[in-house]
């Protein structure tokens, strides 16, 4: 994980900290709140619950963390994402092909 990941979850967690700390003055640590990886926790949702022991996974995002593309091999019940795409995805350029292409609409 990049240090401005790093950065990032670490404000998110002293944000939900906070917040579970103004609903439970007893709330002291914040060792039991955790962060998932966005893009494993697509192929996640993807691979365990399909008939299949053995995938190759494919996840496309417009923006999830920094990567944007990323490749994972699931076997039994491990996940491990192999390559990660750190640029515009596909799926990126497709929800908007003109202004990709250097045509803008002015409003």
């Amino acid at each position: 994980m990049n240090i401005k990941k790093k950065i990032e979850k670490l404000f998110q967690k002293n944000f939900l900290f906070n917040k579970l700390k103004e609903h439970d003055r007893n709330y002291k640590s914040d060792k039991n709140i955790f962060f998932s990886d966005h893009h494993l926790s697509h192929a996640a949702s993807a691979f365990f619950p399909s008939p299949f022991n053995e995938a190759v996974i494919l996840t496309a995002d417009g923006v999830g963390d920094w990567a944007t593309t990323t490749v994972a091999i699931g076997k039994n019940s491990n996940l491990e994402i192999k390559k990660e795409i750190h640029f515009f995805s596909v799926k990126f350029f497709s929800l908007n092909p003109p202004s990709h292409s250097g045509i803008f609409f002015l409003k």
